[in-house]
């Protein structure tokens, strides 16, 4: 449930190990998989099982602090401390219950073994926590609430700063329960169906963007804070609408918290995309903030690019694998506008689109336009992109490419996120590149100037 992400006590908080003085060895009986996977924040390891299931892997660290241990399906916390050795046992076929921590902090990482096995007693699935009446809720929690406490108290922890960091973050959770029980028991119009006796003092939570120890040890505190500053940004935005990215930038540079300052910026790239019309100071403000300069240089190269995609450019082609049988190139469509559907059918975006698409292809029948949908699946899920197609009566042109989201296409279009749309003219030039979605009205009405 609650991924911590812990930094190295006080001043170290932020120190990366360049040495690989830690290790993990163990054995996994019974086991089909041959990896098991650490992750944390800008870090991933796998580690190599051997045909007996074992294993020993020497690694560095990027901060002590708990990261997520990763096998198949399965997804646990581990308690990572510079120049520590982790012992891990367990048995594939009953994993939740037989995994077990040797070696150091075996008893951090023990507990957090047990804190989990208390949510998933008490409280999962969470989703439906926040579906139960006003009783039923608090009953849960203060019964999550008493176990965990017990768990805690009894614990002869090895480590201060995880004990320190722990009792917090067992607060955040609590606050994050009522938090999002509040969000669920509203009317339409916002107002809160609670009842007076409902302690609303438990929502209480003290938001500081730059508390980095926190925002790295608690997944919780780190969900709160990211959601917390994207409402922030959006309440200066609403005041001043025609200012966005000056005022995410200047928001950004205040920030000291560097991980969630990283995530800004990444979100900021994302905007590098056709059809903004603040792409030139987007660009030029992101190089200003940026101090990596391979980055850098891949920011570049999507700005270039996306400088191409201009109204009245030629568009970027294609001859992909149809459906029907044979393929289809955009040379073939010359003479009819084309409108175009990047997906895939494992993107549930792209599928809750369908119904739109279906509907507009209809309206738009005799009309001298074609649409196109190009999936993106692997070619080893081929079947089941033709399942669907057959299942929900897909109309239009259908294909699939030829290397997912390899291919040449897809890179001059610049295409990080699907669904996409294009809307092309009966030359095989871009009319706009990064289109309405067709449950978007401005789509019908932009079709509608072209007279469709």
């Amino acid at each position: 449930m609650i991924k911590f992400l812990i930094t190295l006590i006080l001043f170290t908080s932020s120190f990366s190990f360049a040495s690989e003085n830690n290790s993990i060895s163990g054995k996994i009986n019974n086991h089909t998989q041959d990896k098991l996977i650490i992750r944390g924040e800008k870090y991933n390891i796998e580690i190599d099982l051997n045909k007996n299931g074992e294993f020993k892997k020497n690694f560095d660290l990027k901060y002590t602090g708990v990261y997520n241990l990763c096998f198949n399906d399965k997804q646990f916390k581990i308690y990572l401390t510079n120049g520590s050795k982790i012992i891990l046992k367990a048995d594939e076929k009953n994993f939740d219950n037989s995994l077990i921590f040797g070696g150091d902090n075996a008893i951090e990482n023990n507990y957090l073994k047990k804190k989990e096995d208390v949510f998933n007693k008490v409280i999962a699935p969470e989703e439906k926590l926040y579906s139960l009446n006003e009783n039923d809720f608090l009953e849960k929690v203060t019964l999550w609430k008493s176990e965990i406490d017990k768990l805690y108290n009894s614990t002869k922890f090895q480590n201060s700063y995880f004990k320190e960091h722990e009792i917090k973050n067992i607060d955040y959770t609590e606050s994050y329960f009522f938090n999002i029980f509040s969000l669920f028991h509203r009317t339409d119009d916002g107002k809160s169906t609670l009842s007076e006796n409902f302690p609303k003092n438990k929502m209480e939570f003290n938001f500081d963007f730059n508390n980095v120890e926190d925002y790295l040890f608690s997944e919780i505190y780190l969900t709160m804070i990211d959601s917390e500053y994207y409402n922030h940004i959006q309440r200066l935005i609403k005041n001043n609408p025609n200012s966005e990215f000056k005022i995410k930038f200047g928001e950004v540079k205040k920030l000291k918290n560097e991980y969630l300052k990283d995530k800004i910026i990444k979100s900021l790239i994302g905007k590098i995309k056709p059809q903004n019309p603040d792409l030139d100071y987007l660009y030029n403000e992101l190089l200003k903030l940026i101090n990596d300069d391979n980055l850098s240089k891949e920011i570049t190269e999507k700005y270039n690019a996306v400088k191409k995609l201009v109204k009245g450019s030629p568009s970027p082609t294609f001859n992909y694998e149809n459906y029907n049988g044979g393929s289809t190139s955009l040379e073939s469509l010359k003479g009819k506008y084309v409108y175009i559907d990047v997906w895939a059918t494992w993107c549930g975006p792209c599928v809750a689109q369908i119904p739109s698409l279906e509907k507009l292809q209809k309206d738009f029948e005799d009309k001298n336009i074609a649409f196109v949908s190009i999936s993106v699946d692997k070619k080893t899920d081929i079947i089941k992109w033709k399942k669907m197609i057959e299942e929900k009566k897909l109309g239009g042109i259908q294909l699939i490419t030829d290397d997912e989201r390899n291919s040449d296409f897809f890179k001059k279009y610049v295409v990080s996120t699907i669904p996409r749309f294009i809307l092309l003219d009966k030359e095989g030039k871009i009319i706009n590149a990064d289109a309405p979605r067709p449950s978007d009205p401005k789509l019908i009405e932009n079709l509608k100037e072209l007279g469709l």
